[in-house]
């Protein structure tokens, strides 16, 4: 009877330790997961910041202004994505559908005179100048 008593409590703490592990192993995945999507949002952020950035300036720098820049082609995971300018609310946003759903970033824009194209993807030569006042976006 002892031997049988010996292998039902191996059982038990065998049956404990796996569902620890499991709820280790869940947590690890979880935790990985969060720091994956903070990560594609940051650089979602960085390549809105970048193109807001650009045209700023050039807002601010006057008649006759003008810059060339590269948007990164991917976000840091891989994720491809899109930027659109909204001029009336003053506002680059990203957008990346790749990345365990869809993803939006926005950042802020000091002027709303802008004119162009206002739809961008990654991985696009962008050319901002300005123009009697009126940034001007061509990708």
């Amino acid at each position: 009877m002892r031997r049988a008593q010996i292998t039902v409590e191996f059982l038990i703490i065998f049956a404990v330790l796996a569902i620890l592990s499991f709820a280790l192993v869940k947590f690890y995945v979880d935790l990985n997961a969060d720091a994956s999507a903070t990560a594609a949002r940051l650089s979602a952020r960085s390549s809105a910041i970048l193109l807001a950035t650009a045209i700023d300036k050039i807002s601010q720098a006057g008649d006759g202004a003008s810059i060339s820049l590269e948007l990164p082609e991917r976000l840091s995971t891989g994720a491809t994505y899109s930027l659109a300018i909204y001029p009336s609310l003053r506002r680059v946003e990203v957008v990346s559908t790749a990345h365990a759903g869809a993803m939006s970033v926005d950042v802020p824009l000091a002027t709303n005179k802008i004119s162009g194209t206002t739809e961008l993807w990654g991985g696009a030569r962008v050319s901002v100048r300005n123009k009697e006042g009126v940034v001007f976006v061509q990708a």
